[in-house]
C-alpha cells in the first residue's frame, strides 16, 4: 500500500467530481479504495460517487459480497448510502439488514428508524414496524413523519380507529402543510369514505394547488 498513491487517486477523484466528471471520479476513488479497503473514508467516497450516478445495483452487488460481520464495521454514513441504494434497487431484504444495523447503532435517529420501518412494512413485518416507530417516537415526540408511518402501519393491521386518530393528530400538528391532509385523504379513500376523502383533498389543494 502506497500512502502517496492513495492520496493522489483520492485527490484526483475529488477534482473530477467537482468538475462533474463522475466516471473519472469513480475510477480514481476505486483505485484509492482498492489500495486500502479498510479505510472507511475511501469506502464512502467510492460508494458516494456510485450513488450520485444512480448505480444502485453496483452498490448492492458490492454489499452482497460482504459478510454481516464486515457490514457491522462500516460507519453510519456508508451504511446509510448502501441502505438507500438497496431500497432503490428494490432489494428489501438487504435494505432491512443494513437499516437494522443502523437502527441498533442509534434507535433515536429518525433517518434510520423511518426507512427501517418502511422496509419492514414492505416485508409484511407489521408488528416489528410498529415497535420500531413507537420506540423512535419516544425520543422524537410529535414527529409528523414517524406518526404518519405509524398510522399507515396501524391501518394495515386493521386498527382503523387508531390510525385515524394518528392522522388527525398529524393534521393538528401540521395544519399548514399539504402532506397531513393528503395522507389522511388516502386513508379515507381506502376506507371507502369518498365524500370525506374529497373534502380533505380539497383542503390539501388549498395549500398546494
Amino acid at each position: 500500500m502506497s500512502v502517496t498513491s492513495i492520496k493522489k487517486h483520492n485527490k484526483n477523484g475529488f477534482y473530477a467530481a467537482n468538475k462533474g466528471d463522475f466516471a473519472t471520479a469513480e475510477k480514481e476513488f476505486k483505485k484509492a479504495f482498492n489500495l486500502n479497503p479498510f479505510n472507511q473514508n475511501l469506502l464512502f467516497n467510492f460508494v458516494k460517487v456510485l450513488y450520485v450516478q444512480k448505480k444502485y445495483f453496483e452498490i448492492v452487488d458490492f454489499v452482497s459480497r460482504s459478510s454481516i460481520e464486515v457490514k457491522k464495521t462500516w460507519n453510519e454514513s456508508v451504511l446509510f448510502l448502501m441502505g438507500k441504494s438497496a431500497i432503490e434497487a428494490n432489494n428489501n431484504n438487504l435494505a432491512k439488514d443494513l437499516f437494522e444495523i443502523l437502527y441498533e447503532k442509534n434507535p433515536e435517529q429518525i433517518d434510520f428508524a423511518l426507512p427501517f420501518s418502511q422496509v419492514l412494512l414492505k416485508n409484511g413485518e407489521l408488528r416489528k414496524s410498529v415497535e420500531i416507530l413507537n420506540q423512535c417516537i419516544q425520543s422524537n415526540v410529535n414527529e409528523p413523519s414517524l406518526l404518519t408511518n405509524l398510522a399507515i402501519v396501524k391501518a394495515e393491521l386493521g386498527e382503523y380507529k387508531k390510525a385515524e386518530e394518528i392522522h388527525l393528530n398529524v393534521i393538528k400538528l401540521t395544519s399548514n402543510q399539504f402532506l397531513g391532509y393528503y395522507n389522511y385523504a388516502l386513508f379515507l379513500y381506502n376506507q371507502n369514505r369518498f365524500k370525506e376523502a374529497l373534502e380533505t383533498i380539497k383542503k390539501a389543494k388549498n395549500i398546494i394547488p
